[in-house]
């Protein structure tokens, strides 16, 4: 179990958000890219060996992740924008009925230009 909490909470490198017609793509370095409906649909996502039902939608100015899996396990992942642009606050929430209480955190990531 500690190795997939563990595999689950690694902290990304960059993190691309895309918002094709209708739908919100993420794209987190080493993690297969997230595509869901922008109103917060369910939508198939593989991490590893499970399925987990995703879903990502804008609540006001921030984007929500929420992936739910088979064992009622939980992440959400919260992000907001600051006004000027340039960082993007991340709290995640990580909830299991194998953890006596939920995990959260932040992180903070830094607009880079370029590629």
């Amino acid at each position: 179990m500690r190795a997939k909490i563990d595999e689950r909470t690694r902290i990304v490198q960059r993190c691309i958000f895309e918002f094709p017609e209708g739908q919100i793509r993420s794209i987190a370095s080493g993690h297969p890219v997230a595509t869901s409906p922008d109103s917060g649909a369910i939508a198939a996502y593989h991490v590893g060996d499970d399925d987990v039902a995703l879903s990502q939608r804008f609540e006001g100015r921030h984007l929500v992740h929420t992936f739910t899996t088979s064992d009622g396990g939980s992440r959400r992942n919260h992000f907001t924008l600051s006004n000027d642009g340039r960082l993007l606050t991340m709290r995640a929430t990580v909830t299991s009925p194998r953890l006596s209480v939920s995990v959260s955190y932040t992180l903070t990531y830094e607009r880079m230009e370029g590629p």
